[in-house]
């Protein structure tokens, strides 16, 4: 059997018509607030073990490349971006009443079916700092590349792959190793 891949999403949290729920930033256009991150979780609101996520690396005098990842939960409410250095992401309680929002867009995606549950980092100077140190924002699931009905902006989104020593394979397979204790 083939365990499905799923996500981290970069998405906006807005009451729009049939109430709050989940947008591509770009279905939003000027009305839209800072993005977040949400993952979608299974049909009890209880996070996958792992998530896809694309980070685009710019530096400068070079082409912007992709980085491929993931995010890891390593507690019930706790997850570890695969980098080098690591970066904890923590849940994001949406209302006091509801742990999970649905995607309420028009664009298709297979992690769109499943409520979809906030996670940020613990702290916003990790990805200050990532940034400003090594030109790296993450996406997460790049909308250009892997939603269904939307429009490519332009060809400078094919781009090579990023160099894979920044993202410590042998990390994931220690975390995947102890993950199974860490969840039960």
């Amino acid at each position: 059997m083939t365990q499905t891949q799923h996500w981290l999403h970069s998405l906006c949290r807005k009451n729009v018509g049939d109430g709050m729920g989940w947008y591509a930033p770009v279905e939003l256009g000027d009305s839209q607030q800072a993005p977040g991150y949400a993952i979608p979780t299974d049909e009890t609101g209880s996070a996958f073990k792992n998530y896809l996520v694309e980070v685009r690396v710019s530096v400068a005098g070079r082409m912007p490349e992709w980085l491929d990842c993931r995010l890891i939960r390593t507690g019930r409410r706790e997850f570890l971006l695969s980098l080098r250095d690591g970066i904890r992401f923590r849940e994001r309680r949406v209302f006091p009443t509801h742990r999970t929002l649905a995607y309420m867009g028009r664009f298709g995606h297979p992690d769109f079916a499943h409520p979809l549950l906030e996670v940020g980092p613990e702290s916003p100077d990790q990805t200050e700092r990532l940034f400003n140190e090594r030109g790296m924002i993450i996406i997460g699931c790049d909308p250009f590349r892997h939603y269904d009905g939307i429009m490519t902006p332009s060809s400078d989104m094919d781009m090579r792959p990023a160099d894979f020593a920044e993202c410590d394979h042998d990390f994931l397979e220690r975390i995947e190793a102890s993950q199974q204790e860490v969840i039960r």
